[in-house]
């Protein structure tokens, strides 16, 4: 899955079973949840913050927590939400030749939006994300 990194506002890939700590926000496996030893997770804060010092625990929420408040981490979040929609809503082409070629080749498409009818045209590159880029037809 793909998250905002809290410290330098980049998009970062982490496996999907990573958990965020809820002191320092940093995405970690499972097992940093754990008593040594055990595999059942006991605790919602990482190994090193537990290990730290319980006084340092305030000042890390608070840095965490301004950082959360912050233009810039809402900006980061807020494309990478848009990002995601775009996925959510769009197919590969070779998802779209799959689906087409199961038509017969004399049936008409009819290409519409929530407002009705779209003028058919072709493709237009609308934008780029992860590399992939999007287009769109109308």
């Amino acid at each position: 899955m793909v998250v905002i990194d809290l410290y330098s506002l980049e998009e970062i890939e982490i496996p999907n079973t990573h958990i965020q700590c809820s002191i320092c926000g940093e995405w970690n496996d499972p097992s940093q949840y754990c008593r040594d030893g055990e595999s059942t997770m006991s605790r919602t804060n990482c190994a090193r913050c537990f290990e730290s010092d319980r006084c340092d625990w305030d000042g890390i929420k608070a840095k965490v927590s301004e950082i959360r408040r912050s233009v810039e981490y809402r900006r980061a979040v807020s494309r990478l939400g848009d990002k995601q929609e775009k996925f959510g809503h769009s197919i590969t082409v070779e998802e779209l030749i799959a689906e087409l070629q199961k038509l017969n080749p004399s049936d008409r498409l009819l290409i519409t939006d929530a407002d009705g009818y779209i003028e058919p045209c072709a493709p237009e590159f609308h934008s780029e994300a992860n590399g992939t880029k999007f287009f769109r037809i109308g």
